[in-house]
Formats: structure tokens, sequence, C-alpha cells
């Protein structure tokens, strides 16, 4: 019998800890990888085309989620209390029927965009995106599977295959967009096709990946054993509770994916309403997304590296019943995020068209019209990272459908909002990051408010004033006593590099001075104490 005792506590901390930094290396790998894919993507379609190929891709986002979207999550939570009370034959068999369900759900919503491709297109006012659509229809299917295969992982806690095979699949996908995109220019094809062949390239990296997870899986022993015993309706009491957690979570992210579609469609018509043409409201959106809302998604991205190992953790600790474990988890998660959150969104704030400027040299149109939408969006993008950290932590106590209304009230205050602020010709493109701004704060607050009613403690003012000092600090350091003097000496390329690495640098001192970052948070063998202690955890 696995019993989760009080005195490891500080071996969930370093599971924590260590499982989430290595899922955060990977994700700024995957990060700079997609930036990378963007940067000579734009080069080869244009705003335009990636207006085309970023519209299949929301609609690519919306039926996965649909699809997938909370089966990691119930199945990393029943894995994970499974796993705490020693019944691994129930861990197998929950593991083969949610692989089932992703097998099924990856099926139908693939044939679901490709006979309703030419509907959707139409929909979102965009009819060029419709061979962008189909050539992605490929990468739901080994999306699906690819979702069943991390979630068994993250469900014993191990993060490593689902890090090595996001940027596995990243670099794929760079490789064989980009070839296939230049392919298709190089024969001459026009921008909806080459667009087209961008989607392409993601299915063919899609099936690769999925094809490594599953002998990822082959290989570790949690598969292997006697054939599994038959327990009167066990099967369908686990199809039960894997539908309970999952199909809330699944509701609540199809409907940002949804809200996500609207406001898509929503941007290109209200920019035609006001004057603009189809092709200029395209460029505009396309920008938009490819620049302003690539650099967003980079910290929302890194807290999700801190959400998946502190879901399976906190739900062992609720499953044993250790109150004071899941207490001290959540204090954790929030300080983590604090961390990394605080001085990412006031980076992206203060330095926005140095950002863009930097990675995307020679398209200084494009710079010019995101370089404003990406400084509205740095404080949103906290915000993000808040409601990433938040979820997780209801969802670890299978609190579901509280989190969903509050989805559903988000969406509610960003569709108006950016409906009356994109309508209106003064503010155009900028109701776009605002309205999310105003969706973000709203959820922010709801949820939190949900977090401390079910009786966790309020995180200590410190835990985000400390970062917030040391980020305030550093950026004045550096405004104030480097610029002036590298300025005179540097391109603006490196000046900019050399100011980032130096705000990095003052951050992490100040924030070692402070107390807010921890010499334990990089214990060289965190991740060697994380394998040892699952193998000692049984009495």
């Amino acid at each position: 019998m696995i019993v989760l005792e009080r005195s490891n506590f500080g071996i969930a901390k370093n599971k924590l800890v260590s499982g989430a930094l290595l899922l955060t290396l990977s994700t700024i790998l995957l990060k700079i990888t997609g930036l990378i894919y963007k940067i000579p993507m734009l080069s080869i379609l244009g705003a335009e085309g990636m207006g085309y190929f970023n519209s299949a891709y929301e609609l690519y986002t919306l039926i996965v989620s649909a699809a997938t979207a909370g089966l990691p999550v119930s199945l990393s939570v029943l894995l994970s209390d499974a796993l705490a009370k020693g019944d691994a034959e129930r861990a197998r068999k929950i593991d083969r029927t949610a692989l089932f369900l992703c097998f099924f759900a990856g099926t139908i919503g693939s044939l679901l965009l490709a006979f309703f491709a030419k509907t959707f297109a139409r929909m979102i006012g965009s009819p060029g995106a419709l061979y962008s659509i189909l050539s992605i229809c490929p990468t739901l299917f080994f999306s699906c599977i690819s979702a069943a295969y991390r979630g068994s992982f993250q469900g014993r806690s191990k993060m490593a295959p689902t890090a090595l095979s996001q940027l596995a699949e990243a670099l794929l996908k760079l490789f064989f967009g980009l070839l296939f995109a230049s392919l298709f220019q190089k024969n001459g094809m026009s921008v909806e096709k080459c667009a087209a062949g961008a989607g392409f390239g993601l299915s063919l990296g899609s099936a690769l990946t999925c094809f490594g997870l599953a002998l990822a899986k082959k290989r570790t022993s949690f598969i292997k054993g006697r054939p599994l015993a038959k327990r009167s309706g066990e099967t369908s009491q686990i199809l039960r509770d894997l539908a309970r957690i999952s199909l809330p979570i699944t509701l609540g992210v199809t409907l940002t994916g949804a809200t996500r579609i609207l406001d898509m469609a929503m941007i290109l018509r209200r920019l035609q309403s006001i004057g603009m043409d189809a092709s200029a409201a395209n460029r505009v959106y396309g920008g938009y997304t490819t620049l302003a809302l690539s650099v967003f998604g980079l910290l929302p991205s890194l807290v999700n590296s801190i959400s998946l190992p502190l879901v399976p953790l906190l739900s062992a600790a609720a499953a044993t019943g250790d109150r004071e474990r899941e207490e001290e988890l959540v204090h954790e998660g929030f300080r983590l995020i604090a961390l990394f959150a605080i001085p990412g969104a006031i980076g992206i704030t203060a330095f926005s068209e140095e950002i863009l400027s930097f990675l995307f040299s020679g398209q200084t149109e494009a710079v010019s019209l995101a370089a404003p939408l990406l400084s509205c969006l740095g404080i949103s993008s906290f915000l993000s990272c808040m409601i990433g950290g938040i979820q997780s932590i209801l969802h670890a106590r299978k609190i579901v459908i509280r989190p969903l209304l509050i989805m559903l009230f988000g969406a509610l205050v960003k569709s108006v909002s950016a409906y009356v602020l994109i309508g209106n010709p003064n503010i155009a493109i900028l109701g776009a990051p605002a309205s999310t701004f105003l969706c973000n704060l709203f959820v922010t607050i709801l949820g939190l408010s949900l977090v401390l009613k079910n009786g966790y403690r309020e995180p200590r003012a410190r835990v985000f004033f400390l970062p917030l000092l040391s980020s305030a600090g550093s950026i004045a350091l550096v405004c104030l006593l480097f610029q002036p003097i590298l300025r005179s000496v540097l391109s603006q390329k490196l000046l900019f590099v050399c100011e980032l690495f130096l705000f990095a640098i003052l951050y992490f001192g100040l924030s070692f001075l402070s107390g807010s970052l921890k010499k334990t948070d990089f214990l060289p063998g965190g991740l060697l104490h994380l394998q040892k202690s699952a193998k000692n955890a049984a009495k």
C-alpha cells in the first residue's frame, strides 16, 4: 500500500519543483522553436497567408480541445488516486479505457473537421482558409492519441515523456511545415495552398510524435503484467469517473476555444464594418495572431509547466486526507507562478516593440502594428497564468462545474467588450487585447474566491509583492544605469539582448536576496531524488 506521509512532504515539494523545472525548460525550448517556425513562415506566406493558416489552426484547436481537453487531467487525477491507494490493477484499466476514448474522439473529430471544412471557412469570413483546414485534419487524430499517452505519464508524475515529446513535435512541425510551404511556393502555388502546405507539415509531425509516445509507453513497466482481472462493473465505473471530471473541463476549454473562434470571426467582420476590405482585415488579424499573441502565449505555457505536476500531487494528497500537505503545495504553486509570471508580464509590457523587432526583424509594418497590441496584452498574460494555476488546484480537488460557470461568464464579458470596442474606429484592433484583459480579470477574481471558499488559505501577499518589487527594481536599474551606457556602443539588437540578460541576472539576484527564490528550487539532485522517492514510498 502506498502511503503519503506528512514527513514526506519535502518529497512532494521536490516533485512539484523538479517537475515544473523540467517542463519549464522544455516549454522555453518549445516556444523558441515555435517562434523560429513563425519567423521564416511569415516571410514565405506573408501576413495574409499566416491569417489563413492561423484561422485553420484555431478551428483545429477548438475541436481537439472538445475531443480531449479534459481527458488528460481526469486521467492524471484518477491514476494518482489509484496509485496513492496502491491499486495498480485499476490504474492499468484506467490507462486502456482512456486510450480507447481518445482513439474514438480523434476519429470523429477529424472526420467532422474535414466534412464541414467549407462551412467553417465561410462562417469565419475567410474562404481562403479552406485548404489549410483540410490539410490540418489528420493532426487532430494523432493529437488525441498523444493526449492519452501524456496523461498516463503525468498521472504517475513522469513529466519527461511529456516534455520531450512536445519538444520533438515542435521540431518536426517546424521542419516539415517549412519544407512543404517552401516547396508549394517554389511550384508557383497560390498563397492559400502554400498555407495548406504548412498544415501538411503539422500533420506529419504529429503522426511521428504519436508513434514515438506509443513506443515510449511500451517500454515502461506500468503497462506490463498479467492479463487484467475482470471486476464486475469496473470499466463502466471508470468511464463514469472519467466523464464526471473530464466533461466539465472539456466544456470549459471548448468554450475558450469557441470564444477564440468567435473573436476571430468578430475581429475580421468588425474590422470590415469600420471600412477595411477583407484582405486588409486578414493582414491585421494575421499580424495580431502571429506576432502579438505568439509572445503573449509564452507565459501561460510556462505556468502550465507548473500546473501539470501540481494536479497529481494535490490529488494524491487529497486522496489520503493530508490537508496540511495540500495547503503547502498550493502555496508552492502560487509562489512559482508569481516567480515566473510577474517579471514576464512587466517585461512584455515595457519592451513589446524591442521583443517583436528582435524576433521579426525585416517585418517593420507588422511589428509597428503588433507592438502596441502586445503591450496591452502584457498584464493579461499574468492573469492568464493565475487562471491556469487556479484551475489546476480546483481540478485536483475534482471541482469542475463552478470553474466552467466562471469561464462562461468570462466568455460573455470578452465577447461583448470585443464587439463594442473593435467596432469603434478610434479603437479598432486594440479592442481585442482590451477585451482579453477584462475577461481574464473577472475570471481570476472569481476563480480565486472559489479557491478560498474551498478552505484554502489566501495566498500570502509577499508571494506576489516580492517578485513585483524585484522586477521593478531590475527594470529601473537596466533603464537608468546600464541602458545609457550601452546604447552608445551597441547596435539595436545587441542592446536588447544585453538588456534582457542584465534584467534576468538582476531579477534572480534580487529574488534570492528577498527570499522569493530559494536555493532548494535548483537542487541538482532534485530529479534523481524524485525517482528514488517513488520506489521507496511503499510500506
